[in-house]
Parts: C-alpha cells; sequence; structure tokens
C-alpha cells in the first residue's frame, strides 16, 4: 500500500492599508516598514527559496517549499506580494505550475474565501460572493480554476457547504474536532472529541449539495503550530513515521503558513529538507488534497456538530462561531477581568453598514438573480478599470456612473468590514477591530450623495452602536472613542489628498509612494495640475495653484484652488505635516532640512575634521567625551560615513573603505552611537543592483566590484539582508554554471561568487540539474 503525506499552510495576513489611500502606513516593527513586510522576509521569501545546508552549514540546495506543500494564499495577501515582491510572487504561481506537471493536472495551490469573514455568520449573498470573488482571485493569479478552497477559520455550516458546491469548490479541510459522526457501510459511530479517521476523505452533506471534506492530523498540526516540532526536520520526520499505522494511506497536517518561518524561526529550512529529502527516503510520496482526492475519492459520510446557536463550527472557537459575535471565553491574551461582551455592538454596526449599502443596491437589480450578477461582475472593476463602463450600463440605470461607482465600492468596503481578525482578538482597541471601523467609515463617506441610501442618519446610527461597544482598557472608553481617535485622523478626503501631493511633488520633485496608482482597494486618487502656471523655488515659497481631484475608480472629480505657503498663511486653510500621509512627514521633512542645512555642509566638513584629531587625541589619554557634544559628534559621523558611501551614484572606490572603517573603529571606540543600518542598506543597494545586472551579462568587472563591497560589509560588519543577495547569487549559478557556453575564463570568478555567498559549489550543480528550485 502506498503512503502519501500533505502538509498545507494557510498563508495570510488581513488588509493593513489604509482604505482612502491603498498603501500600508508605518506600523512600527523597526527594522520593516511594517508586518507584511516583517512576515514577507521571514516566511513568504523564504519558503518560495528554502536553503538546505551541508555539515559545515553552506548551501548545497534550494528549495521551493511551495512546489511541494499543499498551500493557499489570501487574495488581500497575493496582491500585496504582486505590488510588493514581484519575485516571491512569481515562484509561488511557478510552484504550482511544478505541482500540476508532477501531480497529474492537480495543482499544489487553492482557493481561499476573499477577505477573510465567517461565512456562517454572513449573509446568503454575501457567502456567495466571498466564494466567488476568492474563486475569480484564484483564476487571474495561477490561470485555472481551483479544486479546493480554504475557510476562514475552517469557519462551515450547511449552507456554506451549498454555495462551494454550487460554485464547483470540491473539497475542503476541516479541523477534526468539528466532526460529529461518521457514518459508512458498517452504520454510523460517534467521531466526537477529535476522534475521526484523518486518513482519508469523507462525503459532506450541506442542505441540498456535498463536497469532500478532509479532516487534519490535530496533533502533528498542533505540534507543528505550537510545540517546536520544526526545530530539527530529523525529528520532524520521526514523528510523521510513527503517525503512520498499518491501515493509514495518508497523514496530512495544516496550519498556519507563518509557522514555517514568522512564528518558528528558519522553519522553512526543516521543511525544504523534510519535503525533498527525508519524506522520499521515507518512501512517502508528497502530494496535495486534489490528487490524492483524484485517486482515494470520498465513500464515508461525516456529520458536523451543530455549533452554539446551531450556527456552525470552526477550528479556533470551542463554541462554534460564537469568538466573532459574542463573548463566549475565547480569547488570546491572559487579562483577568476582561470580557469579549464588545463583539456583538461591533458586528451590529457594521450590520447597520450593510444593510445600508443592501438598501441603496436593490432598486439597480430587477432580481435577486440580476442582483446576484451586479455583485459578481463588480470584481472585475477591482481589476480592470475599461469594465467600469460596461457594468455601469448593464447594472445602473439612470444613476449617474460616479453615484453607482461609489456605491458597488462601498458594498465591497462593507464586505470587510466583516475581516475576521476583527473579532479574534482581546479588545474592541485592538488594531484589528480598529481597522474594520476604517473599511465601515469609508463605505459611509462613499453612500453621501448616492441617491438611493436611505435618508435616516446612518452614521448616527453607526456611532451610537459603537458607543455600546466598552473597552476594557478605561483609556480606551468605547468603540465609538476608538473611532474617534484612530479612524476620523486617518481619512484623506480629497482637500487632505491634495495638500499631500502639493507638499510631496513640489519640492525637488519629490515622489511620494502613497500617490502610485494602486487599485487594491478601488477608491485611490489621481491629482493633477489644471493651470498652466509654472511653480518655481521650493516649498518655503507661497503659491497659488488649481488642481483636478479624481477618485480612479469611482470617477468623482474636484477642481481645487490652493494656496500653499508654509509659516504665516494669511487668514486662509492651513496646511501641516500633519496633513502628508505619515510615511511621507520623515523623508519630505528630511529633504526640506538638507535643503536647508546644504549651505553649511562645508563648514560641518571642516569643523568634523578638527573633532576628529581630538577625538582621537583625547581618545590616548582615557578622556571621555563631553556628553553635551555626544550628539553632535554622531551627527558628524553620519554626515560623513553618508558621503563616503551616497557620493559617485553609488560607486565605491577602496579607498573610501579605509577611511570608512576607520571612522567606524573611532566611533565604537569613544562610543559614539552612529546606526549602520543606513549604511548597510545603501551598500546592500549598490551590491544588489551589480548582481541583478550579473542576471543579465557575467562581467568580472561587476564581479570585482561586488567582491569589493562585500568585503567592506564582513570586514565592518554591516547589516545586510544577505537572503535576498543569496537568491539573486542563486539564479546567477543556476544560468551560467551548467552553460557549456559559458567562458571559462569567468568561470573561476562564478566559483569564487557563489563561495563568497556561502554556496557549496561542489554540490549545488546536482540539485541544479534535479531542478529543486
Amino acid at each position: 500500500m502506498s503512503r502519501s503525506v500533505i502538509i498545507h499552510g494557510h498563508f495570510y495576513q488581513p488588509p493593513r492599508e489604509n482604505p482612502w489611500l491603498s498603501v500600508i502606513t508605518d506600523q512600527d516593527v523597526h527594522p520593516y516598514h511594517d508586518w507584511n513586510e516583517r512576515i514577507t522576509a521571514e516566511c513568504y521569501q523564504p519558503n518560495a527559496s528554502s536553503r538546505i545546508l551541508d555539515s559545515i552549514g553552506r548551501i548545497v540546495k534550494v528549495v521551493n517549499n511551495y512546489a511541494h506543500m499543499s498551500f493557499n494564499f489570501g487574495p488581500t495577501l497575493l496582491d500585496y506580494l504582486a505590488d510588493m515582491d514581484v519575485p516571491t510572487a512569481r515562484k509561488i504561481v511557478h510552484a504550482d505550475r511544478q505541482s500540476r506537471e508532477r501531480l497529474g493536472g492537480h495543482g499544489n495551490a487553492i482557493a481561499q474565501v476573499y477577505n477573510h469573514i465567517i461565512l456562517p455568520l454572513a449573509r446568503y449573498e454575501d457567502k456567495t460572493v466571498q466564494v466567488r470573488w476568492g474563486i475569480r482571485h484564484f483564476q487571474r493569479f495561477f490561470g485555472r480554476a481551483p479544486e479546493g478552497m480554504w475557510l476562514s477559520e475552517t469557519a462551515i455550516d450547511p449552507e456554506t457547504v451549498d454555495v462551494l458546491a454550487d460554485c464547483g469548490i470540491k473539497y475542503t479541510i476541516l479541523s477534526p474536532f468539528q466532526a460529529a459522526r461518521v457514518i459508512g457501510e458498517h452504520g454510523e459511530k460517534s467521531v466526537d472529541g477529535g476522534t475521526i479517521d484523518t486518513s482519508h476523505p469523507y462525503i459532506l452533506h450541506g442542505k441540498r449539495n456535498r463536497i469532500a471534506v478532509f479532516f487534519y492530523h490535530a496533533q502533528l498540526s498542533q505540534a507543528i503550530a505550537f510545540e517546536h516540532l520544526l526545530r530539527d526536520a530529523n525529528a520532524f520526520g520521526k514523528r510523521i513515521r510513527e503517525t503512520f499505522s498499518d491501515h493509514m494511506r495518508l497523514v496530512n497536517i495544516a496550519t498556519d503558513g507563518e509557522s514555517y518561518g514568522h512564528h518558528e524561526p528558519f522553519a522553512d529550512m526543516c521543511l525544504a529538507k523534510y519535503l525533498a529529502d527525508i519524506a522520499p527516503s521515507d518512501g512517502l510520496t508528497v502530494t496535495n488534497y486534489g490528487h490524492f482526492l483524484a485517486h482515494h475519492p470520498a465513500t464515508n459520510t461525516v456529520v458536523l456538530h451543530d455549533g452554539e446557536g446551531k450556527r456552525g463550527t470552526s477550528w479556533s472557537c470551542s463554541h462554534g462561531v460564537e469568538r466573532w459575535r459574542s463573548d463566549c471565553g475565547c480569547s488570546t491574551g491572559a487579562h483577568p477581568g476582561w470580557n469579549q461582551r464588545w463583539r456583538t455592538p461591533l458586528r451590529e454596526a457594521f450590520d447597520i453598514v450593510r444593510d445600508a449599502v443592501e438598501t441603496a443596491m436593490t432598486p439597480l437589480g430587477h432580481s435577486a438573480e440580476e442582483l446576484a450578477a451586479l455583485r459578481d461582475e463588480y470584481f472585475s472593476v477591482l481589476y480592470d478599470p475599461d469594465a467600469v463602463e460596461k457594468l455601469h450600463k448593464r447594472f445602473a440605470g439612470t444613476m449617474p456612473l460616479t453615484a453607482f461607482l461609489k456605491l458597488m465600492a462601498a458594498y465591497r468596503f462593507s464586505l470587510f468590514s466583516y475581516t475576521s481578525c476583527g473579532w479574534f482578538f482581546a479588545d474592541v482597541s485592538g488594531i484589528e477591530p480598529v481597522q474594520n471601523m476604517k473599511y465601515a467609515d469609508i463605505a459611509l463617506e462613499l453612500m453621501r450623495g448616492v441617491p438611493t441610501v436611505p435618508s435616516n442618519d446612518i452614521q448616527e446610527r453607526f456611532r451610537n452602536k459603537l458607543a455600546e461597544a466598552a473597552s476594557n482598557i478605561a483609556a480606551h472608553g468605547t468603540g465609538q472613542s476608538c473611532y474617534e481617535q484612530w479612524v476620523l485622523p486617518d481619512r484623506y478626503p480629497p482637500e487632505r489628498m491634495i495638500y499631500h501631493f502639493i507638499a510631496c511633488a513640489y519640492h525637488h520633485d519629490f515622489a511620494p509612494a502613497s500617490m502610485k496608482n494602486c487599485m487594491r482597494f478601488g477608491y485611490t486618487f489621481t491629482v493633477t495640475k489644471r493651470t498652466k502656471k509654472t511653480i518655481t523655488g521650493t516649498l518655503t515659497d507661497p503659491f497659488t495653484e488649481t488642481f483636478r481631484f479624481n477618485a480612479d475608480i469611482t470617477e468623482e472629480k474636484h477642481d481645487i484652488i490652493a494656496y500653499i505657503a508654509l509659516g504665516d498663511n494669511g487668514g486662509k486653510k492651513r496646511f501641516s505635516l500633519a496633513d502628508v500621509v505619515i510615511d511621507e512627514r520623515i523623508p519630505l521633512s528630511r529633504e526640506l532640512l538638507s535643503h536647508e542645512i546644504s549651505s553649511v555642509r562645508t563648514s560641518v566638513a571642516s569643523a568634523f575634521a578638527h573633532a576628529r584629531v581630538i577625538l582621537t587625541e583625547s581618545g590616548k589619554h582615557g578622556l571621555p567625551v563631553p556628553r553635551e557634544f555626544m550628539h553632535l559628534f554622531s551627527a558628524f559621523f553620519t554626515l560623513r560615513m553618508e558621503a563616503l558611501i551616497h557620493h559617485n551614484d553609488g560607486k565605491f572606490f577602496v579607498g573610501k573603505y579605509q577611511e570608512i572603517e576607520e571612522l567606524i573603529a573611532l566611533a565604537q571606540e569613544r562610543h559614539i552611537p552612529v546606526s549602520a543600518d543606513i549604511f548597510g542598506a545603501m551598500v546592500e543597494k549598490s551590491i544588489r543592483t551589480k548582481l541583478e545586472s550579473m542576471l543579465g551579462t557575467f562581467s568580472v568587472e561587476t564581479f570585482n566590484a561586488v567582491m569589493t563591497e562585500m568585503y567592506l560589509v564582513d570586514r565592518i560588519k554591516l547589516p545586510i539582508r544577505r537572503h535576498a543577495l543569496e537568491n539573486i547569487v542563486y539564479g546567477i549559478i543556476e544560468k551560467y554554471l551548467l552553460d557549456r557556453n559559458f567562458p571559462l575564463t569567468e568561470h573561476a570568478s562564478l566559483i569564487m561568487l557563489g563561495q563568497w555567498f556561502n554556496f557549496n559549489m561542489d554540490e549545488i550543480g546536482s540539485s541544479i540539474t534535479a531542478h529543486d528550485v
């Protein structure tokens, strides 16, 4: 009997973008910009190119774990990766393609509910939209229809089963603790308490339809998520071997994908070693659910628990799905005396917004089927602006285009307000509930002026309901207080967006990242000048200008006359750095300050030359640096280091390195704080640029420049992200090492490059031949 192993990773992050800007603003997770960036670096990137090391720590193989494991990525997370980390996104798609080739057309990737709402608590119409949009997003990304779908928190009820089946989904994965009874040819038996046999699939009936369902192995999955099983690949393999019994064809594991690198550092390497080496040597077939189901169809029927109130079950609430609607006792963090009674009014507040949107949408359809088609087809607009006119013509009737698009955008944001994370944690003041409030708030804003929106004061009712959601932290008050403290200041109406644009774009052509045309949330801004006047000087010079504001998806347009000045504004509407997107405040301030202090740089350089001599001599005699001068000297060192590293378009000269080394040594000796992060980032960028050029054309001259810069990095221990650079080097090795036309005169340089970046060049060739990339 053949034996198989399936390891599934549920890769997901809640959407964190400011809905007015469609970008994630600074989240204070230094050295990263935000949580998505950090988890990408710790998990999503490493799993796309995981290392297998030899006995002395050199890289002998690079494995794309996604090509061997079953996985799903949340649609909003995939959109983030497609924008911010294109190489990783491409490797994820490539891995699915590889798995289809290996497993008879059955890909490792499965779909996910669109924005991770709890389906059993959603209306039928919204259930259908979440599944349909999840499928359409999957098709857009992977170029095929999904066989399976991951349900948010594995939450399910009979109606959800019907929706999945109606949409063509063949299977899903659940917790064994959701199963109540199994019905087979030998009768019916209880499998309460997670005792169901997880080694084969089952038939799961809804009210009128059915799908297949797998139950993951609870003990192994628990050990991965919470017991550090991924610290040793051999121990991991041993545990899986011991799990198999004589009758078992399958061991399948399902956890949050972030276990493989974020929750457990370097767990991706453990997984790579197991999938690529240990499992095959144990005689196990590494497969996925679609492939296994095709060869071993479900025969027995499973009946799930009803859950409290017969509302369904999930993997993270022992009561069913109460964690996302009531004070059931399930929460995070041990906070004596805390409660989660805030969950109910929070959901009811979002229901007020959702009801208003539904009422406003109803006149757009002559039947329930037509409204369902409208909801489904709106997905096209999210990723294809050219679909707007067709959708408007088909469904809007006499409603103006702007009002129609604002209403549909409001519908989407109302769905985002139900993202499950908003109820998962301990308090209404957490970043997740507040994020959901932002979605509800922009939905309310978008509905203003739409002719079919109910006339009653939705905003007031929404706020009053939030006021019923009491925080466990006295200083945070209620949900309404949180809304006023953290949601309202994050709004970016047209006037504020234009102030932001002017501040950034009219000073030395500074280009703010937040102004890029990002389609992810469908309500981003384009700002253009309307008048022909040429603006000269700097931001310190007052001027008047007319701007055209355009909300890209709603087609909303405004002409705004702006008078811009720093300092005394003559009684006109005041603009300040507070109106600039938070991510741009520091670089903009730096740009302004740099302009002002550029004239004194020569004086600073001269003063530093004298101060450096004094520091050196006083150090010889054991004299401390006066405290009042410490920050001044730190600034001197920083400016000089930046000048040495940053000038000459990032091209470094060997002669500079000696001075850089001397400066760092002196700063360390005299205990002067000098942050190496900024210098490491500069050098890393230069190295990356050179390595990427070598992917196109290998050059010994470029190779020598890289080696010189890497010598600097190692000699003075500059912090750089080696993993990302190693990935580029591996691409260079993969391209040239086995190329018979690669010049022999450059082969030695290629070997040295690989060795410097920790590759075992004697063994790496065999792994490239095996296509384990």
